[in-house]
């Protein structure tokens, strides 16, 4: 897999370009030294390989990638905004305006909303783009992660662990970076956006 600069941030022995975190991505691709399409295509890849985790109930990689193309050419024209081009996983329970939101209930299978909700809008706004849906307990109410009808969140580290209330596929999808014991592992995607109930957002 290609591997970038890390804008500053010293090497790990195999680091490739999926492995920067918000700030490193965000930096690198403002100064051209990666661009979002390579960026975002190693995640999908990274997605498509551990898709054995359920973390995502939706992830349409046509749109990610061209979501990145617009940030690029973006960037070329001059834009700086703080999020440009960096990838973004949400939680299934916020709306994303042409991109199916099931709040994991299959009676919402083939419902995609008109409009974003408020905090995938700001996302947007600051360049960010919607990677893909994460699995959630149907409704975000539960104590396991559970869902009857997209099925377990796995552990990322070990596949008898269960993912965690509400979050647990977000969760998962970001701590995928770390395996047990330290074991590195490759990540799915960096970035979330999830809550809790009572609707505590969570970056």
């Amino acid at each position: 897999m290609n591997t970038e600069s890390t804008g500053g941030v010293p090497p790990r022995a195999n680091q490739t370009v999926a492995d920067l975190g918000v700030t490193a991505v965000a930096a690198a691709i403002r100064r051209g030294e990666i661009t979002s399409e390579s960026y975002s295509a190693a995640l999908l890849e990274n997605a498509r390989e551990h898709s054995d985790l359920n973390a995502f109930i939706t992830i349409d990689e046509s749109a990610v990638l061209g979501a990145a193309r617009a940030a690029d050419e973006a960037r070329a024209q001059g834009s700086t905004a703080p999020l440009l081009g960096v990838p973004f996983g949400i939680k299934d329970s916020y709306a994303t305006a042409g991109l199916r939101t099931t709040l994991g209930v299959k009676s919402l299978d083939a419902f995609v909303p008109q409009h974003d909700a408020e905090i995938v809008g700001l996302i947007k706004a600051a360049g960010g783009i919607v990677f893909g849906k994460n699995n959630l307990v149907e409704m975000s109410w539960g104590l396991t992660g559970d869902n009857s009808g997209y099925g377990q969140v796995s552990g990322c580290c070990r596949s008898d662990l269960e993912g965690r209330p509400s979050n647990g596929s977000l969760d998962r999808v970001i701590a995928a970076g770390r395996g047990h014991e330290g074991r590195h592992l490759t990540l799915l995607c960096r970035q979330g956006l999830g809550m809790s109930p009572p609707f505590t957002a969570r970056l």
